[in-house]
């Protein structure tokens, strides 16, 4: 690592500080040192894990909440056609 990421807090240091700590200068790295420290720490980007969309929908719906409307829809469709009446409302 090119510094203590514990003990510097990049936030509340002077620019130049950050220049020095860093290894690098207002006009930013050379191409050289770019590929180097590409080579060494890999590219910046963050990982990414892929997730089922179905699993993640279906996630959204695994809560007391969510059983409770889900619940509630039922019992009223099985209210509102009951008896081989028609629905009271338009809804079902």
């Amino acid at each position: 690592d090119l510094y203590d990421k514990e003990k510097v807090d990049l936030e509340t240091i002077v620019i130049d500080d950050v220049f020095t700590l860093l290894q690098c200068n207002h006009e930013g790295l050379t191409q050289a040192e770019a590929d180097r420290r590409l080579e060494l720490f890999g590219p910046n980007k963050l990982e990414h894990e892929k997730q089922n969309a179905l699993l993640q929908f279906l996630s959204f719906m695994w809560n007391p909440l969510s059983w409770v409307m889900e619940g509630a829809a039922l019992v009223a469709i099985a209210l509102s056609n009951g008896e081989g009446r028609a629905p009271d409302w338009e809804d079902f």
